[in-house]
C-alpha cells in the first residue's frame, strides 16, 4: 500500500528538520522564514522571520526540543528558543554563507559548515566557538555529530579536475579538531549532488548517498561499500539520506531513504 504524501503550500523551500518527537518538522526558505509544521494536523503552526532578504540554507533542531539553529546567506548561525519562538543568539564569525548545520545528541554543541571552506563548532547556549576552525580547503556539503557526539563527519567536494570533482567524508574529533580518518566517495559529475553524512546508531558506520548509488563508510578501517539504486536517469534529481531512531529499535543497524528516486532499504539485524 503506497503513502500518501505530506504536502504543504508553502513556495521556495531550502531546508528541513525534524522535531525529535517526530510530530513536528521546521522548515526554512528562500525568503528568510522558518515554520515549524504539525505532521498530524499537516498545518502551520509557528513562524519566525529573520526580518532581512537572507535565504536560510540550513535548519537543525536540538534533540531535547529546546533550539533551533539556523544559517545561510548572511554567513551567521542564529540560534531560537521553540519555548519563546525568540532569536536568543547570532554567532557571526564565518565569512561565507552557511550550507551545512548539526546539534549534538546532548543538546549543547552546533556545527556550522560555510561556502569559507571551515566547519566550526559552537556552545549552542553561549554561541561560544569551542574549538579553532575545521580548515578543509573544499567546498563542505554537509556535518553530522555522532550519536555519542565524540566524533563529527563532514562531507565535502574537492573541485579539482573540471568538469568532473572528487568527493569524501572526513571524520574529525569533535573536542579537538584533530583529524581522524578520510575516506574517499567517488569521482561525481558537475551539479551531481552527495548528501550530508548520516551516521549509524553504533558509530561505526557513516552514509552518504548520490544519484545512482549509497556509500556505506567504515571509518575505523577507512573502507566504503556501495549500494545501486534506481534512478530515472536525470543526474540532478535531489536526493536525501538519514536515519531513524525508530526504526533503528527495530531494524537495529540502518535505514537509508532517498527522496524522489523510489529506493529504501534496510538490514535487520543478525539472528
Amino acid at each position: 500500500m503506497g503513502t500518501k504524501p505530506f504536502e504543504i503550500a508553502c513556495e521556495n523551500i531550502t531546508s528541513l528538520s525534524f522535531h525529535p518527537d517526530d510530530a513536528y518538522f521546521v522548515t526554512g526558505d528562500c525568503s528568510g522564514f522558518l515554520r515549524q509544521w504539525s505532521i498530524i494536523d499537516k498545518l502551520q503552526v509557528s513562524l519566525w522571520t529573520m526580518n532581512t532578504k537572507e535565504q536560510i540554507n540550513a535548519v537543525a533542531v536540538s534533540a531535547d526540543g529546546r533550539w533551533i539553529v539556523s544559517g545561510g546567506t548572511g554567513n551567521k548561525a542564529t540560534i531560537w528558543s521553540t519555548m519563546t519562538r525568540e532569536r536568543v543568539i547570532e554567532v557571526a564569525e564565518h565569512t561565507g554563507a552557511i550550507c551545512a548545520l548539526d546539534i549534538s545528541n546532548d543538546s549543547k554543541r552546533f556545527a556550522s559548515g560555510s561556502a569559507d571552506d571551515t566547519v566550526r563548532i559552537f556552545d549552542i547556549t553561549s554561541g561560544s566557538r569551542l574549538i579553532p576552525p575545521l580548515h578543509l580547503g573544499c567546498t563542505v556539503v554537509g556535518v553530522k555529530f555522532a550519536p555519542d557526539a565524540s566524533c563529527i563527519a563532514i562531507t565535502a567536494v574537492v573541485n579539482n579536475s573540471y568538469p568532473k570533482s572528487s568527493s569524501s567524508v572526513r571524520i574529525y574529533n569533535a573536542s579537538s579538531g584533530n583529524q581522524l580518518s578520510e575516506i574517499l566517495l567517488q569521482q561525481i559529475f558537475e551539479r551531481q549532488i552527495i548528501t550530508p553524512p548520516a551516521w549509524s546508531f553504533d558509530c561505526k558506520k557513516i552514509f552518504v548517498a548520490s544519484p545512482g548509488k549509497i556509500v556505506c563508510a567504515d571509518p575505523s578501517a577507512c573502507s566504503r561499500s556501495e549500494w545501486g539504486i534506481r534512478r530515472d536517469g536525470n543526474n540532478s534529481q535531489q536526493v536525501s539520506i538519514t536515519t531513524s531512531r525508530q526504526i533503528h529499535r527495530i531494524f537495529h543497524r540502518f535505514i537509508g531513504l532517498v527522496l524522489g528516486l523510489g529506493f529504501t532499504r534496510t538490514d535487520r539485524p543478525d539472528p
